[in-house]
């Protein structure tokens, strides 16, 4: 199952580029939601990078709605740290963040190359 859009937003973080206050980069994470067509019961949650990148909708599958949510995160994290941001100088910053923190976990094998 292919999901294209994000009907129902749960949660969103707003990033910005160092020097440019202006620039909004906007993360957004949908509801997770059963897949259906599949044999297996599991959960989608569906996740996009706005003002950044491809802007595709993408989702993470977990056994349930609460692991699909976490690997949601960890598929964002993975994105802005070791894609977008180094394709940005490093200069992608969260407002709360410290140090080039973005709010993001990444998987714990990766951690140590952020």
């Amino acid at each position: 199952m292919e999901i294209k859009e994000i009907r129902e937003v749960i949660a969103e973080r707003d990033l910005y580029l160092e020097g440019q206050p202006q620039s909004h980069i906007r993360v957004i994470f949908g509801k997770p939601q059963k897949a259906s067509g599949s044999s297996h019961d599991h959960a989608l949650c569906p996740y996009q990078i706005l003002g950044i990148g491809d802007e595709k909708v993408h989702s993470a599958a977990g056994v349930d709605a609460v692991q699909a949510l976490q690997l949601a995160m960890e598929m964002v994290g993975a994105e802005l740290y070791f894609k977008l941001n180094r394709q940005c100088d490093r200069r992608l910053r969260w407002e709360a963040g410290i140090e080039g923190d973005l709010g993001f976990p990444v998987p714990a094998h990766l951690e140590q190359e952020k």
